[in-house]
């Protein structure tokens, strides 16, 4: 029988298979109940249109689920445009939408963060 984690992990590879989102997601397990978000990029002709909020909120939906404990450490990318970088602070407030907490300081390079229960009620209407 699969753990939570591995069954996060399957019905998030199953999502996204479906080619419905321009996004790559890289989930590993960590413990039985615990997964940690290598990577989530969205694909550069379509950034900022959405579709990383929308993985998100399945990422969460499923976590939540099946009770699994989600970490990240927000890392900005360099992009090939410089306009489509995001900085540390946004990208940080992005994951915080979600439920994740971190501390994050000015000057920063990254900031570890963490989700361990369901995010605020208001992070879905932040994003439409």
């Amino acid at each position: 029988m699969k753990e939570p984690a591995e069954k996060l992990i399957a019905a998030m590879a199953e999502y996204l298979s479906a080619g419905r989102v321009p996004v790559r997601l890289a989930l590993e397990a960590d413990s039985g109940f615990e997964v940690s978000i290598q990577r989530i990029a969205t694909f550069p002709d379509s950034l900022r249109q959405g579709y990383a909020s929308e993985v998100m909120d399945e990422l969460i939906r499923v976590a939540d689920r099946f009770g699994v404990v989600i970490g990240l450490e927000a890392l900005p990318e360099e992009q090939d445009d410089p306009d489509d970088d995001i900085d540390l602070g946004s990208l940080v407030e992005f994951y915080r939408r979600f439920g994740f907490e971190g501390d994050f300081t000015p000057g920063d390079e990254s900031v570890w963060m963490g989700r361990n229960g369901k995010p605020s009620s208001s992070h879905s209407a932040k994003m439409r």
